[in-house]
């Protein structure tokens, strides 16, 4: 009897030991804050991370992943600095992710339930950096910054841009605004300076420039005005 429990009683000691974590330091910054952290658990004598953790020089988490045999598993969430989650998906079973949900810096869902996500782009630690929504005819594209800020979002229809289409400076400034129709630009277009105003506008039809475009200083100030016909061919 008194066997069989200090059996019971070693065994449950050495699996609490096995499923012991130890966290570790890796980067800081420059103020000593933690950047990235590692936990890590010892198998068989050999040191194996479990999860990690990367922060902003604020103390906000600006990811969470977690591994099993020193490779990516479970659900992985990536943050804004204003805390809101900016992505999450499933690592288990897909080196890529898979189940993946995208959202604003404001909250709302970029993609909607029932279009199938696709990873375009995505770097060698698993940072998406190109995504498209698909209902299997319309696309919705979007581009972001390692900072997870929107970088550029708009609509393709087979492999050509259709409709509106925004560009952003990572400081979450319009950078370009333009309308197209078959990858064609057509419509309005708009260029800003990187602190919100206004650079240049005009109309584009059938991929030429037309009528008045207006040109703005940095301060806000029109600065010159252009005329372009119809046969004006496209300046890039």
């Amino acid at each position: 009897m008194i066997k069989n429990v200090l059996l019971t009683l070693t065994i449950f000691v050495l699996t609490l030991s096995c499923n012991r974590t130890h966290k570790e330091v890796i980067l800081t910054f420059a103020d000593g804050k933690p950047e990235l952290v590692y936990e890590t658990k010892d198998v068989n004598g050999e040191k194996q991370r479990v999860a990690e953790e990367m922060f902003y020089n604020s103390g906000k988490v600006r990811y969470k992943r977690s591994f099993k045999d020193n490779k990516p598993y479970g659900v992985w969430e990536y943050y804004y600095e204003n805390g809101n989650l900016f992505a999450k998906a499933d690592f288990s079973n897909f080196n890529i992710g898979e189940n993946w949900v995208f959202y604003y810096e404001n909250g709302d869902k970029i993609f909607a339930d029932d279009l199938e996500i696709k990873i375009v782009e995505i770097t060698r630690d698993r940072m998406p950096i190109t995504v498209e929504g698909t209902d299997g005819e319309t696309a919705k594209q979007c581009q972001f910054y390692a900072s997870y800020k929107l970088r550029s979002e708009g609509y393709f229809k087979g492999h050509a841009k259709e409709g509106d289409w925004v560009y952003y400076f990572e400081n979450g400034n319009k950078q370009a605004y333009g309308k197209f129709v078959d990858n064609t630009p057509h419509g309005e277009h708009i260029i800003y300076h990187e602190n919100g105003n206004i650079y240049y506008k005009g109309m584009y039809e059938n991929g030429v420039r037309v009528g008045e475009w207006e040109f703005y200083n940095d301060k806000g100030q029109k600065v010159a005005v252009k005329q372009f016909g119809e046969q004006q061919k496209q300046l890039q």
